[in-house]
């Protein structure tokens, strides 16, 4: 039997005080009996053998808590005072006949105790069989003529039913709508908070939830809201004193905006951004929130990142009226004509197509520079006059300097990847058109005084000057309170170009300039994507794996005892057991009795929960963190965790977090991110140096399409063949693919059309190996038409080689070779036996060089006399790699 030590002591049996209405006895407890053996035993010292023991249960008498079998060793000590009470069942169709009543201080009692009552499995199960369930939401949606009290009170116990992972799935869409007009209307918090929690729980209870309740979510909640003040007052009472209304309104948007679905998100995030709430959400960060506040606004940060990637993914369309509207309106803003063919270069683009440069920051850059051109439009326009009366040359390329600017901020704050990882306020993100503004003048004023001659290597090098800049400046400003945008805006253009430029220099003496290209932001970008989802899943492995941890109570840390925590594998419930000393060997599920359900509304609080504020003597508030619900304001703890080392805590802190789809929190997790990013990222770099490829400054133009595609493409370093030019020589062919198709033994054979021949595959620095080819050998006549088709086969590859081979213009002696071969060719070992680098079809004329000694001697012994020069020739690879004709994929 494992060590097990319960929560009361270690005795089994302990003396404890029964109080039944008026009678009170002491009672020895024995722990290794059943709750109903206890009960039975009591009823015989009360002799009160004529109760019914079903109809009977054990309830704390001071904190009314159950008393079951699973929580009796954890929650009974020696002393303790119970009460012998009736049973949930019992107590739930009591409470049922008296929601019935039409008296109000009857329902207003009722519904009291049941904010207790209906936290328990047992009680609540056969509230909703009786239909309590349907009288709960009576009184809710009757809360005009209800006091507010009883209102609370209903909502409350909703939101504690909600809590079970069923009874609710079929609340009507009236019935959410009266939820959601209660917030409109209704300023108490004690009315607010459970309405809030209660429409929370059903926009997260969409087919991505982890509970059994899937069937509401963002669609469901959106078609009940009947008022239009819903939104509005939601971001009006952000600006409100009191701290809980702030929380909750908060909350509820991040619920919405974070489960928004794809039919709805671009309504709702402009009816969000009209209502200004960026901006409101940047005061109250500059504000010193406090710390569960603190929680939503960084919860905030990260899903408006989400959402910036979401449309930055989006790539601009002629097609799209929405895209091209806003790309017409750059135009008709800036005051330009256009003259002949010349008018979106006028703006700056690199060609009179604007996808090419808008592909890099899509729609959401789009979005940025036409809100720009709207807001500001004499300065736009300004510019782009100022600009076009540049005879020198080195006029100003608007839109690619927009391009790179939008780029530079999306790399610092993580939108182009959507994932975050800091912890910290960037208040800046919310007013990123106005440092779009200030950033895009920093590179008009570097562009001047920089020795410039307007090709996009210029364009890069002043880029990364006012990256330099910016990042200097945006980590000085977002540190300096209320003045913070003043003070970026005078670090980004009063500091003199000298010294932004040594001040450029000198961080290129720390970093390598590879990173600063294009196709390396890009490749970084999707190696961090695939490191976050790595790092997540290790983390919750490490929670699956289980740990041991220390036990902290009312009288601070528990001497030699510790838990041990384990996720089931399935991840819906953290189980955990104490022991009295830690064990060399991991326990199992079945030992860990104690479980927590996961599906339920959780929350991470980091070092601050009410138990270890109280106990801070021999603790390390840094290290801990605790395990609660959102069920009321007071955020009790249901576990508090006391990690032993750095890595113990940010393993499992931000475990929970990624889990529960939370940003982490720990430091250390977020630069494990950033450390395998950079190792995955210098391993490609490495392959890529390997094979000595160049990195391009900027992408390289997409070349126009083909006229006519009569032509194909083999892996490997082979050339594309036009196959207009091969069908010059079809008939000098003919006779060739006869002599290839019609070999065969005296014997006769049966046909083989697919053979698969097992041959190495090519590496790539290796041009004398082969790829894996197919060949059609059944034995036929081919005449032109089906040649011509026999080219848009997969034996493609496989035809040619042989046609090269037996070409009688190349090699006018191939039948004297076939007929001088003294013993028929064995048709098998022809196939089995790897082929040698052979040449492609004659193209244009071209001759072979003189070539080197045989490199095969079987076939050279097949004549060696008459053949060996022939041979040679189609053996020799060095020769094949220096002819004039392209190379056939091999």
């Amino acid at each position: 039997m494992p060590d097990i030590l319960h929560l009361n002591n270690s005795k089994v049996k302990f003396h404890v005080t029964i109080v039944f209405k008026e009678q009170k006895i002491d009672y020895v407890i024995d722990q290794s009996l059943s709750i109903e053996t206890i009960i039975k035993n009591i009823c015989l010292e009360l002799n009160k053998s004529e109760l019914r023991i079903q109809d009977l249960s054990l309830r704390n008498f001071e904190t009314e808590e159950l008393i079951t079998d699973e929580n009796f060793r954890r929650k009974v000590k020696e002393g303790d005072h119970l009460k012998l009470v009736a049973s949930p069942a019992i107590e739930a169709a009591n409470t049922v006949g008296n929601m019935k009543s039409f008296d109000e201080g009857t329902v207003k009692r009722t519904i009291f105790m049941l904010q207790k009552y209906i936290k328990e499995v047992e009680f609540v199960d056969e509230f909703i069989r009786l239909g309590g369930l349907s009288y709960l939401q009576r009184t809710i949606m009757n809360s005009q003529s209800i006091p507010g009290n009883t209102l609370a009170y209903a909502l409350n116990s909703l939101q504690n039913l909600m809590e079970h992972d069923h009874g609710w799935e079929n609340f009507t869409r009236d019935f959410v709508g009266q939820i959601i007009s209660i917030i409109v209307q209704q300023n108490l918090v004690n009315i607010c908070r459970p309405a809030t929690n209660i429409i929370v729980k059903l926009v997260c209870a969409d087919k991505s939830s982890k509970g059994a309740v899937q069937c509401y979510g963002f669609d469901v909640v959106n078609k009940a809201i009947k008022s239009k003040e819903f939104l509005p007052t939601l971001v009006q009472r952000l600006s409100a004193t009191d701290y809980l209304l702030q929380f909750n309104s908060l909350h509820l948007i991040n619920a919405l905006l974070g489960h928004v679905t794809d039919k709805h998100r671009e309504n709702f995030v402009n009816e969000l951004n009209a209502l200004n709430i960026k901006e409101i959400v940047m005061n109250l960060m500059i504000g010193s929130p406090a710390e569960e506040l603190t929680k939503q606004l960084v919860e905030f940060q990260r899903l408006t990142i989400k959402e910036g990637n979401i449309k930055k993914n989006i790539q601009y369309s002629s097609e799209n009226e929405t895209h091209k509207k806003m790309l017409e309106e750059l135009w008709t803003l800036s005051g330009l004509t256009q003259e002949g063919d010349m008018k979106w270069r006028k703006l700056g683009f690199s060609t009179e197509n604007p996808k090419r440069d808008l592909f890099r920051i899509g729609f959401y850059g789009l979005e940025i520079i036409n809100k720009y051109a709207n807001t500001e439009t004499e300065t736009y326009r300004n510019i782009l006059k100022k600009e076009s009366e540049h005879t020198d040359g080195i006029s100003f390329p608007f839109m690619r300097a927009s391009t790179e600017v939008i780029e530079l901020l999306c790399d610092f704050w993580d939108i182009n990847t959507g994932y975050t990882t800091t912890t910290s306020f960037q208040p800046f993100i919310f007013i990123i058109e106005k440092v779009f503004a200030i950033t895009l003048e920093c590179f008009i004023k570097l562009w001047h005084e920089s020795e410039i001659s307007q090709n996009s290597e210029d364009v890069l090098r002043v880029s990364l000057l006012v990256r330099s800049q910016f990042r200097f400046a945006i980590t000085k400003a977002e540190s300096s309170g209320a003045d913070a945008l003043n003070q970026f805006k005078n670090d980004m253009l009063n500091t003199p170009y000298q010294i932004i430029k040594e001040r450029h220099i000198k961080e290129l003496e720390l970093e390598d300039d590879l990173m600063s290209k294009i196709p390396i932001r890009h490749l970084r970008e999707r190696l961090y994507k695939d490191c976050y989802k790595f790092v997540k899943e290790q983390r919750i492995n490490c929670l699956v794996q289980g740990d041991w941890f220390p036990i902290i109570k009312d009288r601070g840390r528990v001497r030699e005892m510790f838990r041990y925590y384990r996720l089931s594998p399935n991840t819906k419930c953290l189980h955990y057991a104490e022991y009295l000393k830690i064990r060399d060997t991991r326990p199992s599920l079945e030992e860990l009795i104690e479980k927590i359900d996961l599906s339920t509304n959780m929350d991470i609080m980091e070092g601050s929960s009410l138990m270890i504020q109280h106990n801070k003597r021999n603790i390390n508030s840094s290290l801990c963190f605790s395990l609660v619900g959102n069920r009321d304001s007071e955020n009790l703890s249901h576990i508090d965790f006391i990690c032993d080392s750095v890595v113990k805590y940010s393993e499992w802190i931000d475990g929970f977090n990624m889990f529960l789809d939370k940003n982490i929190s720990s430091k250390s997790t977020a630069k494990y991110i950033q450390q395998l990013t950079d190792i995955n990222l210098k391993l490609c770099l490495l392959e890529l140096g390997s094979e000595r490829i160049d990195i391009p400054i900027i992408p390289p133009e997409i070349p126009s399409l083909p006229t006519d595609y009569q032509f194909f493409y083999e892996e490997g370093w082979c050339e594309a063949i036009d196959m207009s030019d091969f069908e010059k020589n079809l008939d000098q062919h003919e006779q060739s693919q006869e002599n290839l198709f019609n070999i065969s033994n005296t014997t006769e054979e049966p046909e083989i059309n697919e053979i698969e021949l097992n041959v190495e595959s090519k590496p790539k620095n290796n041009r004398n190996k082969f790829s894996p080819l197919t060949i059609n050998t059944n034995r036929s006549s081919y005449n032109r038409d089906e040649l011509k088709k026999s080219y848009y086969t997969p034996i493609t590859t496989t035809v040619n080689i042989f046609q090269s081979v037996f070409d009688s213009n190349r090699y006018p002696n191939t039948d004297s070779i076939l007929s001088n071969i003294a013993t028929p060719l064995n048709y098998q070992e022809i196939i089995d036996k790897p082929l040698p680098p052979m040449p492609p079809p004659l193209l244009g004329g071209s001759s072979l060089k003189s070539l080197k000694q045989s490199s095969n001697p079987d076939l050279v012994s097949l004549d060696e006399a008459k053949q060996s020069d022939e041979v040679k020739e189609m053996v020799d690879s060095d020769s094949i790699k220096n002819c004039n004709g392209p190379v056939n994929g091999i």
